[in-house]
């Protein structure tokens, strides 16, 4: 039989949660796939790498819930097992799909004693549940961070000391950059005597 062939995946692009509540399905299209649970072979869809919970599947197209997960560019995988190795069917095809970039809506607090360490909470879209994927920056200086919420919408970092006003606030998760309008400042010094 011919092996399976991808030829595009709707939509291109997708929040960083996935199908955390199963509500987001991809459909990966093609040809070649095979029926649905042809002779009891194992047919798998994956997207980035992380196997997709089959919705549908048919010789042209499977649709599926895809996993969470951050970054462009993703590959989606279709895998036909069946019972004698040298009927395994596989196919990859890159630059598929890709989480939605994130977005910084809100930052708190804009302004730090200069002395003290404390935690900047950046509120928005997208920012994954890796915080090994993320990055944020108070000007060029990195702001470390200290958790992520599940729901990929809030990330805390701890800020260290330091001088100064109008820094920017930028994140980037897994390649992918964004920033805020808000500014950052250490608060001015204060003469008491």
């Amino acid at each position: 039989y011919d092996p399976p062939r991808i030829t595009a995946v709707s939509p291109g692009a997708g929040s960083t949660r996935g199908s955390l509540n199963m509500s987001y399905v991809v459909t990966i299209l093609g040809v070649n796939f095979g029926a649905s649970n042809h002779s009891g072979a194992i047919q798998e869809a994956s997207i980035g790498g992380s196997v997709c919970s089959t919705v549908y599947w048919s010789d042209t197209g499977v649709a599926c819930y895809v996993a969470a997960g951050t970054g462009q560019s993703k590959p989606a995988s279709i895998a036909v097992r069946v019972n004698t190795p040298s009927g395994d069917q596989a196919v990859t095809a890159a630059s598929m799909f890709t989480y939605n970039a994130p977005t910084i809506a809100s930052v708190s607090p804009t302004n730090m004693p200069t002395a003290a360490s404390r935690t900047l909470v950046i509120t928005g879209s997208n920012f994954g549940a890796d915080l090994n994927k993320i990055t944020v920056f108070v000007g060029s200086t990195t702001c470390t961070p200290v958790s992520v919420s599940s729901s990929h919408d809030i990330v805390s970092c701890s800020v260290g000391a330091g001088t100064g006003r109008d820094y920017s606030i930028g994140l980037s998760v897994d390649g992918q950059a964004s920033s805020s309008g808000a500014l950052f400042k250490y608060d001015a010094p204060n003469v008491t005597a």
